[in-house]
């Protein structure tokens, strides 16, 4: 299934195997959907200073703006475990961004 947005990779996250967890955000400024582990969605609201509680490996932060569409934007990558900082959006931080944060292979 296609659509004009370029949100494509939304039909690829297991959303029937993630469950809402919101105590792995440091911050109430966003909601956590993870498959604890492996994958993690995140909301984060505009100006989030939010870290996201992983565990030990290295994982690929893509951004996804939900206000503009189109396809997700690579971002760093991060290794747990801890706390960690999952950097700035690649641009208009004062909105809200949707992060997916996948374990590498």
């Amino acid at each position: 299934m296609a659509g004009g947005s370029g949100a494509e990779w939304i039909f690829a996250v297991p959303f029937t195997k993630m469950d809402s967890d919101d105590k792995l955000l440091t911050s109430t400024n966003g909601w956590c959907f993870a498959k604890v582990g492996n994958l993690y969605a995140v909301y984060l609201f505009g100006n989030s200073d939010a870290k996201l509680k992983l565990p030990s490996g290295s994982f690929t932060v893509r951004w996804f703006s939900p206000w503009k569409g189109g396809d997700l934007i690579a971002g760093q990558t991060v290794k747990g475990p801890g706390e960690i900082a999952l950097g700035q959006p690649p641009a208009n931080p004062e909105k809200d961004w949707v992060v997916l944060v996948r374990r590498k292979k």
